[in-house]
Formats: C-alpha cells, sequence, structure tokens
C-alpha cells in the first residue's frame, strides 16, 4: 500500500476551493486502485492523506485531468505545500 501526504498552508477558503477539493475527492475514487481518503483542517493548514494499492496507481493519480487541473491552482490556494510518498506493509 502507498499512502501519500499531502500539507498545505491555505490562502484562503473559497467557494472554489472546496468545491474542487470535493471534485478531486470524486476524480480520485474512480481509480482502481484507490484505497482512501482523509482530510483535516488545522486553522489554515490542510493535512490530506490517500492510499493507493501501488505505485502504479498513484502515477495514475498524478497523470488524471482533474488532479492535474489542480496542481496547477496550488500557488492560488496555498502559501506554500508539500507532498510526499510512504510505501506500508499492511
Amino acid at each position: 500500500m502507498i499512502s501519500v501526504l499531502f500539507v498545505g498552508k491555505v490562502k484562503e477558503f473559497t467557494d472554489e476551493y472546496n468545491e474542487y477539493n470535493n471534485t478531486l475527492l470524486d476524480s480520485a475514487q474512480k481509480i482502481p486502485g484507490f484505497i482512501g481518503m482523509e482530510s483535516e483542517m488545522v486553522d489554515d493548514i490542510e493535512i490530506t492523506i490517500s492510499q493507493w494499492q501501488s505505485e502504479d496507481d498513484v502515477r495514475e493519480w498524478a497523470r488524471d485531468p482533474t488532479h492535474m487541473k489542480a496542481k496547477r491552482r496550488v500557488k492560488k490556494w496555498y502559501h506554500w505545500y508539500r507532498a510526499k510518498h510512504f510505501t506500508s506493509n499492511q
């Protein structure tokens, strides 16, 4: 199993930002290797962990058109962000 950790400092909680987060989840759920996604906000810090069956599934998610569109907007939505992949034997 692969976990992808995303942490970002949100600039502003706009309707566009909130709606796109829901759209991203819907898009991720359509990828066959998707296991789950959890998000939490701590003040203005977003912490999201998505889980995937394999690295190939993570690569497919990275190439997903909805996800790619979101990645082009990160500077609009976040002051900063970090993403990291972790492999688990669970």
